[in-house]
């Protein structure tokens, strides 16, 4: 048969209370009892208030067990941690290089989200946009000149006085080469015609010297004509054959050079084509690289002023006076901000207080830096618990389960203001975990007893 643990409490109700009761007044029964007389009587004055006083000593210590058996108090667990933005701190870097003007902060200082924390030197990267401005313009104005010789209207206002003047200048170069190539057709095409005239006549005049001779050959045989007559014609018309020649061959060389003016004035048309196409092509690359430089110089004059990604605190400054160079290789980091738009309470657990533990438990945040019997506390709930114990450190020299408060405000509300409260301030956490009745604290001091007991 099986043993039945032992119950402090059910000992107390049926045994313990019942026997103290009747002990109780058979004390009080012997402390007021006559000894001469075998009967007390209520009648003796002089014995009447000493049971009063004991009655009531007897009452008040029955009605402290009742209440303390059914009134009920809050059991709470205290832990110590500090206060941490809930977001990662923010590393401010400078995206391009360059020299610091103005620091505009320090460290610790409370910073608001896009204010200006430091102002680099815009002098140079002012000139270097002015310049580059100034360069593409003039390349612009090139590259508009080059796309009107190529046949597109051109952007008369886009242009100033002095393009203007280049661009009619180009005009009158480019019909001039034109001009000559054309003149130089003409002229060839004229001496062809020329020589073509004089081939037509001479062989006109060959036709009619051979008709001579045919008509003259018949007389010198019967001798009516003498010979030498006919060998002095027939001279002539070897003669004119050597012209004819002479003046077919010369046509020929004339044709040719006609062609080759023509040639000529094609090729000076399409040579001017590609000559500006391709200063087209190099206007429009060198105006894209120019278009880009004036992008990163624009870039760098926006960045000449670091801003504030977030509300928070400054700290680990790095640029400690005006004149600090950054690089521009890489970006560097030239400050951190740590948020304060939402602090949480970071604090540690014991492993004899986590089982009770839960999310959404409201928990009593005490600032150390701020009396609370003069500061009052901030209210928070339990966001998140910790999976696994953390070993001691240095730090903490027991386990403890690491807990996240989310609190309701950042700042302790004093006399109607408002003190901020900061990351890394050191607090103490009251958390409640349940109710417990009164008399619990007395049995707790009983119990390690009655559990010696049992071991014996």
């Amino acid at each position: 048969m099986s043993k039945k643990a032992f119950q402090p409490w059910l000992w107390l109700q049926t045994k313990g209370l019942p026997a103290f009761q009747k002990k109780s007044a058979l004390l009080i029964n012997r402390m007021t009892a006559d000894p001469s007389r075998q009967h007390w009587t209520a009648l003796e004055p002089s014995n009447n208030w000493s049971r009063r006083i004991i009655w009531t000593l007897v009452a008040l210590a029955g009605f402290g067990i009742v209440w303390a058996s059914f009134a009920r108090i809050d059991e709470t667990v205290q832990a110590t941690g500090k206060l941490e933005p809930k977001g990662v701190t923010k590393e401010v870097k400078a995206p391009l290089g360059g020299v610091i003007r103005e620091i505009l902060v320090k460290d610790g200082e409370l910073v608001e989200k896009g204010q200006t924390l430091l102002v680099l030197d815009t002098e140079a990267a002012k000139a270097k946009l002015k310049a580059l401005e100034a360069v593409r313009d003039r390349v612009a104005a090139d590259l508009a000149l080059s796309l009107v010789q190529l046949g597109q209207s051109p952007q008369l206002d886009q242009l100033n006085e002095n393009q203007r003047n280049k661009l009619k200048a180009l005009e009158a170069e480019y019909r001039s080469r034109i001009e000559a190539s054309e003149k130089g057709v003409v002229q060839a095409q004229q001496a062809v015609d020329g020589a073509r005239a004089q081939l037509e006549a001479s062989e006109q005049a060959l036709r009619i010297r051979e008709g001579m001779l045919a008509d003259i050959e018949p007389l010198v045989k019967i001798g009516a004509m003498a010979r030498s007559q006919f060998l002095k014609e027939k001279q002539e018309k070897i003669t004119l054959e050597g012209e004819v020649k002479n003046q077919r061959a010369s046509l020929r060389r004339l044709q040719a050079g006609l062609e080759e003016a023509r040639q000529k004035l094609v090729n000076t048309k399409a040579l001017t084509q590609i000559d500006f196409s391709t200063k087209v092509e190099e206007g429009q690359k060198q105006l894209a690289e120019l278009e880009n430089q004036l992008s990163e110089t624009r870039l760098t004059l926006r960045y000449q002023s670091i801003k504030a990604p977030v509300k928070g605190l400054v700290f680990d400054l790095k640029p400690s006076s005006p004149g600090y160079v950054i690089s521009g290789n890489v970006p560097e980091s030239v400050l951190r901000i740590v948020p304060t738009d939402f602090l949480v309470a970071r604090i540690f657990i014991t492993n004899q207080d986590i089982g009770f533990i839960r999310k959404g438990q409201k928990v009593q945040v005490r600032v150390d830096a701020f009396p609370y019997n003069e500061f009052g506390d901030v209210k928070g709930t339990i966001s998140k618990i910790g999976s696994d114990v953390l070993a001691p450190d240095q730090t903490y020299n027991f386990f403890r389960f690491p807990v996240t408060v989310d609190l309701k405000r950042n700042f302790l509300d004093y006399k109607g203001k408002k003190l901020s409260l900061v990351s890394g301030m050191s607090v103490t956490a009251n958390i409640s975990l349940r109710q417990r009745p009164v008399i619990a604290i007395f049995t707790e001091q009983v119990l390690p007893f009655w559990d010696s007991l049992e071991k014996l």
